[in-house]
């Protein structure tokens, strides 16, 4: 049966039919907002943008540019996504207020960038629709805006390793609809608000690495034996991520791993910097339930452990496992292995001895991360076996690697820090080592306290991320590259207690950001480069450098107008005992020897007629 269309009904078909042409059409018929535009544009202005990540920021749709969500619908900007990564902050400078222009903003994430000293701005709580808030690893200063508890639509918030101090704002407990809070890694004090615990849609809680009172609000749960059972068996069942880093003190926390084993929808259970004593394959063991198949972060570390390395194979899911800085101890057994999914091990600073062998490593294709410093293991592989993984972090200091060189090393080629001091490594670093360094990735080397032998060589000028460089207490010879200037992210050089001769190279004044210097114990000679920041370090920097003289060391006594080139015209000769390079390679010494008036004025008459004669 047909029935007439009326006129309302026409005109609702024909606006459904433009929202679903518009929707079709989609970027095609999208087009910027001016006034958003120039939002963008100012914010752009006040940032230091020093990896060209904002290069896109010119066209004349903002829908195109990188970073930038826009809505099909109303061409507003919905999303701004500028978040630098785990190696490189991408962006620097000041959070310019011209966001308050985009008021549909539901996405903001500006994380793992850097903003000094700045506070995060008040204005923020003017975007009322944001959804995601994520100003993580910035550099933050100051307080939490209370302002934010106005963000009634917010389901993430994410302001982990900041600066931030002062109390938690108890206004955040008016975000109903929030599932992630992490507040983490910051210098926040007092009381835990007992607000938090309206949160009651809130699937990830993460407070460590503050400094609370004991107290924790009941709201939360009563962290006594019972309540805790309480909290347990009601929220882990709905809670994915569970962070009980309360205080070194916090006793209670001992009895929680008891109740976890169950927790099957449980991801991350973080429990460091606690007081846990007990050995750890008891541990374990009341993690044996089905949240060993769930779980994928383990955080044990910083606590007092001990008991020998357990077989976590069985923890199917795990990617990170954090057990450092506890009192692990004995041989680690040869047959335990790691889950095949581990993507981040570290077991550092224990009392662990023994062997790691390719056994232990096999299937391990997704490990970035190794850390098995200031242990007593040694690393022994076969000598053709080609590692499964490649590794993105290699600490391994205090780990037997040696006499010879880690071969295996040179399957690795994705690496920006490696530490592979104390290893007892006795040889001559192989050409390969610095032919394969991922050269714009690599921001710390250590390898130090080895008997490294060798000189350093020119390919190291083109680790131009290079952060950290340490070298020291080696044999290594020869003379410090000339252009080592070009290494102009260098914040720590350390080339001391080797054998390195030759001048200071001028270049390694160019490095304006050099904040440690150690040249000393060497056999340099010459003079500290003049007027350069050089002389601004102690001169336990340079000490022991028995040919080093210029400030500030105190065993030269050269004026420093005179010490650079000798204004005296001498036409070259190379017969000539007075020529040029004996002027220049014992005219200061002859000086320094003579400053007495008297034998300066002979001198100088001397060398005045011996040179006329020579001249004739």
């Amino acid at each position: 049966m047909i029935t007439a269309t009326t006129p309302v009904d026409l005109r609702l078909m024909i606006f459904m039919l433009c929202v679903v042409s518009q929707v079709v059409d989609g970027e095609q018929q999208m087009r910027c907002l001016p006034k958003e535009r120039e939002a963008l544009l100012q914010f752009k202005a006040a940032i230091v943008n020093r990896y060209a990540m904002l290069s896109s920021w010119t066209t004349p749709d903002c829908y195109q540019w990188e970073g930038i969500r826009c809505s099909n619908l109303t061409s507003h900007i919905i999303g701004l996504h500028l978040h630098g990564d785990y190696y490189e902050f991408y962006v620097r400078g000041e959070i310019h207020k011209s966001l308050m222009e985009l008021p549909k903003l539901q996405y903001l994430n500006l994380s793992h960038n850097y903003f000094p000293g700045s506070h995060i701005p008040e204005f923020l709580a003017s975007l009322r629709n944001l959804r995601y808030l994520d100003l993580s690893l910035c550099d933050f200063g100051g307080e939490i805006p209370s302002q934010l508890g106005f963000l009634s639509h917010l389901k993430y918030l994410n302001l982990a390793w900041n600066s931030l101090e002062g109390l938690i704002p108890h206004q955040l407990g008016n975000l109903s609809q929030l599932r992630h809070l992490d507040l983490s890694g910051n210098s926040f004090k007092g009381n835990i608000p007992s607000q938090l615990g309206n949160l009651f849609r809130l699937q990830y809680l993460s407070l460590n690495g503050n400094s609370f009172e004991e107290n924790i609000p009941s709201q939360l749960g009563n962290l006594s034996h019972c309540s805790i059972l309480i909290l347990v068996t009601i929220l882990l069942k709905e809670i994915y991520h569970l962070n009980l880093e309360i205080s070194p003190s916090y006793k209670s926390s001992i009895f929680l791993i008891k109740s976890f084993g169950n927790a099957c929808s449980l991801l991350s259970l973080d429990i460091s910097n606690n007081s846990l004593s007990d050995e750890l394959p008891i541990i374990i063991s009341h993690l044996s339930g089905c949240a060993r198949y769930s779980l994928q972060e383990l955080c044990l570390h910083m606590n007092q452990i001990s008991g020998t390395l357990h077989d976590f194979s069985t923890f199917t899911s795990l990617k990170r496992l954090y057990l450092s800085e506890n009192k692990l101890n004995g041989e680690i057994p040869e047959n335990i292995s790691f889950p095949s999914k581990l993507e981040e091990l570290y077991i550092d600073s224990n009392s662990l001895k023994g062997v790691l062998s390719d056994y232990h490593f096999t299937n391990m294709s997704k490990l970035h991360i190794l850390d098995l410093s200031d242990n007593s293991l040694a690393l022994t592989f076969t000598q053709n076996w080609v590692l499964p993984f490649q590794l993105f972090i290699i600490n391994l200091r205090s780990c037997k690697l040696g006499p010879t060189f880690p071969k295996w090393l040179q399957t690795q080629n994705k690496y920006f820090n490696i530490d592979v001091s104390k290893a007892a490594i006795s040889d001559i670093v192989p050409k390969w080592f610095w032919a394969k360094l991922p050269l714009q990735k690599v921001t710390t080397m250590n390898i130090s306290y080895n008997h490294l032998r060798g000189e350093i060589p020119i390919e190291i000028e083109k680790l131009s991320g290079l952060i950290s460089l340490n070298l020291s207490r080696n044999n290594l010879i020869g003379k410090i590259p000339s252009n080592i200037g070009k290494l102009v992210s260098l914040d720590s050089l350390d080339l001391s207690r080797n054998w390195h001769v030759g001048s200071i190279p001028l270049s390694l004044a160019q490095i304006y950001g050099l904040g440690v210097l150690d040249l000393s114990h060497n056999h340099l000679s010459g003079q500290i480069p003049i007027g350069t920041q050089l002389q601004s370090f102690n001169k336990s920097s340079y000490e022991n450098n028995i040919d080093l003289c210029g400030s500030p060391l105190e065993n030269c006594y050269i004026d420093e107008k005179l010490a650079q080139e000798p204004n005296v015209k001498v036409y070259k000769d190379e017969y000539s005992f007075f020529n040029n390079d004996f002027l220049h390679k014992y005219g200061n010494w002859m000086y320094s020897k003579f400053l007495d008036g008297v034998w300066l004025n002979l001198i100088q008459a001397f060398l005045e007629t011996f040179l006329f004669q020579l001249l004739e």
